[in-house]
């Protein structure tokens, strides 16, 4: 899949999901997971990295302060989307695992870091693909 291809397809994935609240909302976490574990990769397969913890999903919107200048960064999300409870999701990077992992939280209903909470690992292929 050519590398336009794969931009157009998740820009589709996340102008359902992140165009309002009320979306968000119907949108479960663990669905919301998939939409951003692909926007990951796409942002990973364009950087040739997955943003750091410290970067998050932030990196997805706008173009890191640290980013390196000669390195490609292309937008992936408009905003950073909200769990059904109107709080954006946690990222966590681990780019010392061979492939690179990301876990997504989501706090769940109340909100702070609690047994109700939401989350999943995901891996990123950051293979030869064509760029």
């Amino acid at each position: 899949m050519t590398r336009e291809l794969m931009l157009i397809q998740v820009f589709v994935l996340l102008s359902a999901c992140d165009s309002n609240d009320t979306v968000n909302r119907e949108l479960s976490p663990e669905r919301a997971f998939k939409v951003l574990a692909a926007a990951v990769n796409t942002y990973a397969r364009e950087a040739g990295e997955i943003p750091s913890t410290e970067q998050g999903l932030a990196a997805l919107v706008e173009r890191p302060e640290n980013f390196d200048e000669d390195a490609r960064w292309t937008q992936v999300m408009t905003r950073q989307m909200r769990d059904p409870w109107l709080s954006t999701y946690g990222y966590s990077a681990n780019k010392d695992t061979d492939p690179p992992q990301f876990t997504l939280t989501s706090r769940g209903p109340d909100g702070v870091v609690s047994a109700d909470d939401i989350s999943e690992v995901f891996s990123v292929n950051l293979g030869d693909e064509e760029r």
